[in-house]
């Protein structure tokens, strides 16, 4: 499916900004750095503000500040005293750096991470002679919005949060701790991703959250199923009440038997997640999925987000090697957010159809998709013929 040009002038324009904006960051000093996060926040709020509403993470946002305050007790000559606490002033000046240059490369990143994080970004910087690079920078952009995701799922400390300003600050160094002990994590369990050798090929169903990834999906492999091949997976259908989603089930699409994997919070407080997800729906998940690896011709999953990109949800069922792995196939339902993380811990490449260009869009890509396979499918028969 042909990229949506208004779409694609967007993005060139964005990227010409985004340049700018880095070419800012090195005087090193803070009024480049602001101005250049001031014009970034407003080409997103001109040009893309779904990746502005991306940047909208208090918890990321109190790290950053806590992190800043701390550098302007930890660094430089004691010049000033705030509610009895030595701070510098030299200090606080770098915090400050430091935190518009965290908000510029988080904002880039929500923007780039889900236009770049594919095969565009490696093969342009191939063009230039810095391949390396340009796996170094996938992989950083698919991490950044994993790791923020993995540090929410962790959770509060149990016990009362810190009172007073030393404690605040010990919880801040606590804090980055725990933040570069699990970037060490997910570099390492990416590392475990390279180097396989593709056994299937991997379509990918880009939308965000309502766009139809679902019944994409769904329509793909009834398709297919009616034109002779072995279909199996789940898909997450929604349950809607009074015009509303409450909640998520899983289906099995070689049965049609379903099974609850999320409810609607009943108490709602503002920063905890929306859903609460039943613990044994990832196991009759995995369950189906690895049956369907092993005795079918292609196998769908529907969906993957905000889990999978931190390595858990249905993620552990598709990764794991698995002996007598048939499906030759993979088609997966991706939301949009979760893309660049989601390739790397997949490591393959993609056929990707994007479910964001407008109206019937949800029809063409089920055509494409099923047009694809099913000619792929002909031509790897005829080969194989005498």
């Amino acid at each position: 499916m042909n990229p949506d040009p208004v779409a694609s002038r967007r993005n060139r324009v964005l990227a010409v900004l985004a340049l700018g904006c880095i070419a800012l960051q090195f005087p090193g000093r803070l009024l480049p750095s602001a101005l250049a996060l001031a014009a970034w926040l407003l080409g997103l709020a001109w040009l893309d503000r779904n990746a502005l509403s991306r940047m909208g993470r208090p918890r990321f946002w109190a790290i950053t500040i806590l992190l800043a305050l701390a550098t302007g007790v930890a660094l430089g000559r004691k010049d000033l005293e705030v509610l009895g606490v030595p701070i510098s002033s030299e200090g606080l000046l770098a915090g400050a750096l430091m935190v518009v240059r965290g908000a510029l490369i988080f904002g880039i990143a929500a923007w780039a991470g889900p236009a770049l994080a594919g095969r565009r970004m490696p093969r342009g910087l191939a063009r230039l002679g810095l391949a390396p690079l340009g796996g170094a920078a996938t992989v950083a952009l698919g991490l950044l919005p994993a790791l923020k995701d993995r540090l929410a799922l962790a959770g509060a400390p149990e016990g009362e949060p810190p009172r007073g300003l030393r404690a605040r600050f010990g919880r801040a160094q606590e804090l980055a701790v725990q933040a570069f002990c699990e970037t060490v994590r997910l570099a390492q369990e990416l590392a475990e991703v390279t180097g396989r050798a593709p056994g299937h090929r991997l379509v990918a169903v880009v939308g965000d959250p309502g766009q139809g990834k679902t019944s994409c999906v769904s329509e793909v492999a009834r398709r297919l199923r009616e034109a002779g091949l072995q279909v199996g997976g789940i898909v997450q259908p929604a349950i809607v009440q009074g015009g509303r989603r409450v909640g998520y089930d899983l289906q099995d699409l070689a049965t049609g038997e379903r099974h609850p994997i999320a409810r609607l919070r009943e108490d709602g407080r503002p920063g905890t997640p929306r859903f609460v997800f039943e613990e044994s729906g990832w196991a009759w998940a995995a369950d189906r999925i690895r049956r369907a690896r092993r005795d079918t011709d292609v196998l769908v999953v529907d969906e993957l987000g905000r889990l999978e990109a931190i390595g858990a949800g249905h993620l552990p069922a598709i990764r794991e090697a698995l002996p007598g792995d048939r499906a030759r196939w993979w088609v997966l339902a991706i939301r949009r957010d979760a893309l660049p993380a989601v390739t790397q811990w997949v490591g393959r490449e993609w056929d990707r159809v994007d479910l964001s260009t407008g109206p019937g869009d949800r029809d063409r890509a089920v055509d494409r998709i099923t047009d694809r396979i099913l000619q792929a499918e002909a031509s790897s028969g005829q080969e194989g013929s005498p």
